[in-house]
């Protein structure tokens, strides 16, 4: 999902202002790590419990999204990138910069509806750009397989959990308090 939403999305250079909502779970560390291939100044959005985390694996600033909504913070940003849509477009429009872009990869359906339902009047009205992006199974693999082999990608993982344990770990991730992506171990001997 970060691969798919960053790249070909918007044009990765050197000084873009990003902000991730939803950035300590399974996508938003790769996507902090494609973004630091350039000079760009990310900040990270999500609970306390992964603030500390979001700090060791490079965001510049992190927010606790229970203490500060950044949609009404003052700050503007050229791209979001959002793993959670819990706000109404209008509330990202606020956190853009002009020409800015919005891009969603999950979230609450209502929210993702609206987002599409209103991105052709929001460029229209604002000149800034919202799109919602759906998993294509295995796009982007193909490029993002070297840059994990060769420990430029790292992923972050919350586990192993043994596979009796499935059940609780979809339970843990279902709350939403996973740091990075839930792993699951399946042993054949």
């Amino acid at each position: 999902m970060a691969w798919q939403g960053l790249h070909g999305i918007v044009e990765l250079r050197d000084g873009l202002n990003v902000l991730i909502n939803g950035a300590g779970g399974g996508v938003g560390p790769i996507a902090l790590q494609l973004l630091k291939q350039h000079d760009i100044e990310v900040t990270g959005v999500d609970n306390a419990s992964k603030l500390e985390l979001m700090q060791s694996v490079g965001f510049d600033h992190v927010i606790d999204y229970q203490k500060e909504d950044f949609t009404r913070s003052g700050k503007r940003y050229d791209v979001i990138f959002d793993t959670k849509t819990c706000y109404f477009p209008t509330h990202y429009l606020r956190a853009l910069r002009p020409n800015g872009s919005y891009i969603t990869v999950g979230g609450s359906t209502p929210r993702l509806l609206s987002t599409v339902i209103l991105s052709r009047l929001i460029k229209r009205l604002s000149g800034k750009q919202f799109r919602l992006i759906g998993l294509r199974a295995a796009q982007g693999l193909e490029e993002m397989a070297p840059l994990f082999e060769s420990g430029i990608l790292k992923p972050v993982v919350d586990g192993p959990f043994e596979l009796p344990q499935a059940a609780d770990a979809l339970r843990y991730y279902l709350g939403g308090t996973q740091k990075g992506r839930i792993a699951i171990t399946v042993s054949t001997g």
